[in-house]
């Protein structure tokens, strides 16, 4: 560790040390102990921030966000339990070292959490933690001394008193069943940890802390509870209260983090939170602290309204919270189906209004008796407006469900889940106001809103603009949630309650008295803000931009525009399953809410493009689909895709290929083709003259006629079809028409094309043999001059025999082998077993004949007549054996399909028969082999025949080729197909 980074720490610690010492002067009456108590704790929290953001970096799972939830919940029990120690250590003077000792363990507990997550961050991180990089410096600081001063500050804040020790069993009970769930939960799943080796040790340590941590509480709440006076305890039960709460909401959440994180080994695990345990501790707190309200407030209940009018009232409430509880389920399952960021904000928008609904539902039941007739007939128009706002928004959310086909049901637990929530954010509001009645307050006691037109007039002016906003159509998921009628009155009756609650206040003066009243009218503001980023979050863009049409463009834009997200991960799953051979990756790849998308960018290119092109299929091909915002059908989508990918949908596997109409792209690759070949020969053949060319073409074939050349590219003038073979049908008749104008040797022209073939072409499943007459031989000297041998050309080799003239023969049947040709390999001078091992080992033979003589000639097992065996047909020395196998060896093939043949026989043959009969066998087996599109290397020896037979039998071969020398064997070009090179013996190297 750094020096620098070293003291970083103590050099913090001494300045907040420094700042404390200069600041306790005007607080001096507040121990150390407790100054030093918040001034260590909030050392804790900023360092269990940093260790979050350290392993934030590495891993993404949400799991740590229950670390961070733990850590603002320490931080409210820092708050109120320097509050409660220090109003303790004022009422408790002969017990002020266990107070000291309560503080004392509240940081060890805290350490071993550091401890513990130290050990839970370090081996998933897998490098050197430092908690003291300098970016961590203004974090310690910062959150340490803003801690600091805000909890010193406040310590001497007083709280409302209760009349009853009733509220603390309650209490008491709630804490002791979490604690209880807190040491069950970690000793069921040990066996879990047990086996995830580097969480022993945390797992015990993190137990050592909350052990002290429950004991430091215990102690506390001893003092509290037998060394304090009943008043005082009284007075200090809502200090009490943040505590146990703050405690009980940070346990749950460590319990939370302690069963998710074995979870992402063994799911199992889940099963020990079944519910959401944060939602059901909340709904119980928030209805605690309401009964506890009323027992601070019961003692204004005999003001000018009665506690027996709460009761009827309470019922009638009954009808509203049911049509919120609906809303709120409509709107859990939209978002469930939809992943919408819009229905958070709306849940969000919701509770504000219901919030303020009931702020001035409760001041209405405490004005009643006081209220004039005018008063009375608004506050009944009031909730005759509020209870037809929640039906409209209700039947709204039903009318959307409906359209969308998505099915909701409520339970009986979210009702009486969501109905004691509800209830218990009124009596808080409820009891809340009788607590602050007639008192004032610095914030807005003297600014009273409703008696401002001006403020009152933008308001007026902001509703209207609102309720002009949504009248706009988007092009966005708002299209597929149509207005209704229930839309508008919404809209209406959200504003004629805002109306009649600024009459409300602005003819009843006793409203003054409310504190806080004018938070309504800043609440619609808040809602109307929230209402106006929701719309916002809902627009897309249906339209490409501009110059943007990538595949991968397309499938974001179409996947963020899909409505339904339980439809899309099915749809995901299917593709998943269908194409996870491609990537391994591809199993881990999960749907983003937030982006509203898949990442595909750690795929490869090829699986990135087939499940982009299968997602976009999958999630269009059914018109009736709920799940899309976009009216486009299959075809509309394909044509998408044809206008991203072109051509390149012949790429795709055959399953995905055998939905669209192969024809419509071959004209796509024959652009791209041709341009290719245009701008590649362009120094030799000007653009200008492919013009004439097509002209030319145009009449040959009518195809050509519906292509035109501008700005020095062909183009097709309208949408046309073609076969695939008839693309290679045009291509070739493009190429001769090249050819007769080409002003150098053909091989230039010929090795543009080969590359384009072998750079673009062979994916598509084309060889040069299907576009060219050229054969590409395989042996380098030959294939560099001339670019390969014609195709359907007959050529002698003349050599003796050596490993050369092997190598020769092997590389033309090896390259034949590789361009999926079809070959006849005849000899009599090498064992079919050592031909078989030099080229076949690497590739299939389904294409492949060998005619052996050798067998028959040169071991100890010859055969009498012919033997046929798989790819194999073995013969005696006999030319009538040989006329027929060699006859069945190239009929077993199509005259369409190309073959290659090496004969390397008739030196063998002559030492049975004389040079006339084996001349004219040879004469007519080369007629009928160039009539079964056959390209053919025949091979004999130097001094086979004199030299005037062998001017003759040069006549019938379109090349001829000599290998000549021992030490140093050179390849010479006696003839050859084309004309021969200027270099006409070329050194042969070992390698081809």
């Amino acid at each position: 560790m750094k020096l620098e980074n070293f003291l970083i720490t103590p050099l913090t610690i001494l300045f907040l040390i420094h700042s404390v010492t200069a600041y306790s002067s005007y607080y001096s009456d507040i121990p150390f102990f407790i100054k030093f108590y918040v001034l260590v704790l909030g050392l804790h929290h900023a360092s269990m921030i940093a260790f979050l953001w350290e392993i934030k970096g590495v891993s993404k799972s949400k799991v740590w966000d229950n670390i961070f939830n733990a850590n603002i919940c320490g931080i409210f029990i820092t708050f109120s339990l320097a509050l409660l120690l220090y109003n303790l250590y004022l009422n408790s003077i002969n017990w002020r070292h266990l107070l000291v000792i309560c503080a004392g363990l509240d940081i060890v507990a805290h350490i071993f959490a550091d401890i513990t997550l130290y050990y839970l961050v370090k081996p998933i991180i897998k490098e050197k933690l430092n908690l003291f990089k300098y970016r961590y410096l203004a974090l310690y600081a910062g959150i340490t001394g803003s801690l600091f001063f805000l909890i010193i500050y406040n310590l001497k804040i007083k709280f409302p008193t209760v009349s009853t020790d009733l509220p603390f069993s309650i209490l008491g009970l709630l804490f002791a069943f979490t604690v209880f769930y807190f040491v069950y939960s970690p000793i069921i799943i040990s066996e879990a940890y047990r086996e995830i080796g580097f969480v022993r040790k945390p797992f015990s340590l993190a137990g050592i802390g909350a052990l002290t941590f429950v004991i430091s509480s215990i102690l506390v709440l001893y003092v509290t509870f037998y060394h304090i006076e009943t008043t005082i305890r009284h007075q200090l039960f809502y200090n009490i209260a943040i505590y146990v709460l703050a405690s009980i909401f940070s346990l749950i959440f460590y319990t939370k983090f302690i069963v998710e994180y074995p979870s992402l080994l063994e799911r199992k695990w889940k099963a020990l939170m079944p519910f959401d345990f944060i939602k059901i501790a909340t709904t119980l707190a928030l209805f605690f602290l309401a009964v506890s309200l009323y027992f601070s407030a019961e003692k204004y209940l005999e003001l000018p309204f009665r506690l027996e009018i709460l009761l009827p009232v309470l019922l009638g409430l009954l009808a509203i919270f049911i049509t919120v509880i609906y809303i709120l389920s409509y709107t859990n399952s939209i978002y469930n189906k939809s992943k919408l960021v819009y229905w958070i904000y709306l849940k969000a928008g919701l509770f504000i209004h219901v919030a303020s609904t009931l702020y001035v539902l409760a001041l209405i039941i405490l004005l009643w008796k006081t209220l004039n007739n005018i008063g009375k007939y608004l506050s009944s128009f009031f909730i005759v407006l509020v209870f037809s706002f929640y039906i409209s928004y209700a039947m709204d959310l039903r009318t959307i469900l409906k359209n969308l086909g998505i099915r909701t049901r409520l339970t009986k637990a979210e009702i009486t889940g969501n109905a004691v929530l509800l209830y218990a954010i009124f009596l808080i509001i409820f009891f809340f106001i009788l607590l602050t009645y007639g008192k004032t307050s610095l914030i807005l006691y003297d600014i009273q809103i409703e008696s401002y037109p001006f403020l009152l007039f933008s308001i007026a002016v902001f509703l209207v603009a609102y309720i002009s906003y949504l009248s706009v159509t988007h092009k966005g998921f708002e299209e597929m949630m149509k207005k209704n009628i229930w839309s508008e009155l919404t809209y209406i009756s959200g504003f004629l309650t805002f109306i009649t609650v600024y009459l409300l206040y602005t003819s009843e003066k006793n409203v003054q008295l409310f504190l806080f009243h004018d938070f309504f009218f800043i609440s619609y503001f808040v809602m109307l803000l929230i209402e106006i980023a929701s719309i916002r979050t809902l627009g897309y863009h249906p339209i490409h931009k501009k110059g943007e049409k990538s595949l991968m463009y397309l499938f974001y834009h179409h996947t963020s525009a899909y409505f339904r997200v339980d439809y899309l991960e099915k749809k995901w799953k299917k593709i998943v399953d269908t194409y996870k051979h491609l990537d391994s990756k591809l199993s881990t790849i999960k749907y983003n809410p937030a982006k509203r998308s898949f990442d595909l960018s750690e795929l490869n290119e090829k699986a990135r493009t087939v499940v982009a092109v299968a997602m976009l299929l999958e999630m269009y091909q059914d018109r009736k689909d709920l799940g899309k915002v976009t009216p486009l059908g299959e075809r509309d989508i394909k044509r998408e895709i044809k206008e991203t990918l072109k051509e390149k949908v012949l790429l795709l596997p055959a399953d995905l290929r055998s939905k669209f109409d192969e024809d419509e792209y071959y004209p796509l690759l024959y652009e791209y083709a041709i341009n290719t070949i245009i701008e590649k020969i362009k120094p030799f053949v000007p653009v200008e003259e492919h013009q004439e060319i097509f002209n030319k073409l145009k009449r040959v074939d009518d195809f050509f006629e519906s292509l035109e050349l501008r700005d020095s590219k062909i183009n097709f003038k309208t949408e046309k079809r073609i076969s695939r073979r008839n693309f290679i049908r045009y291509l070739k008749m493009y190429l001769r028409s090249i050819e007769e104008r080409f002003p150098f040797e053909d091989k230039l022209l010929y090795e543009s094309v080969k590359e384009l073939v072998n750079r673009d072409l062979s994916n598509y499943g084309f060889s040069v043999v299907d576009l060219l007459d050229i054969v590409p031989s395989g042996i380098n000297p030959v294939d560099r001059i001339s670019g390969g041998l014609k195709k359907g050309t007959m050529t002698l080799l003349i050599s003796e025999e050596n490993k050369y003239k092997n190598e020769f023969l092997e590389s033309f049947i090896r390259q034949g082998l590789k361009d999926g040709d079809c070959n006849i390999y005849a000899t009599s001078k090498l064992p079919s077993q050592e031909i078989y091992n030099n080229l076949l080992m690497d590739f299939e033979i389904k294409k492949t004949t060998l005619i052996d003589l050798y067998q028959s000639i040169y071991t100890t097992s010859p055969v009498s007549s012919i033997r046929e065996e798989p790819h194999k047909i073995i013969i005696p020395p006999t030319i009538i054996s040989w006329k027929i196998s060699l006859t069945k060896a190239v009929k077993k093939y199509s005259k369409e399909e190309h073959k290659r043949i090496v004969i390397d026989v008739f030196n063998d043959l002559l030492r049975y028969y004389n040079q006339d009969e084996i001349t004219k066998v040879l004469y007519r087996q080369l007629e009928g082999l160039r009539k079964w599109n056959c390209t053919v290397i025949i091979v004999l020896y130097p001094k086979t025949f004199q030299e005037n037979k062998y001017e003759e039998i040069k006549k019938w071969f379109d090349n001829v080729l000599i290998l000549v020398g021992r030490e140093k064997t050179y390849l010479n070009f006696d003839k050859l197909h084309g004309g021969l090179p200027k270099k006409r013996s070329i050194p042969l190297e070992e390698q081809w």
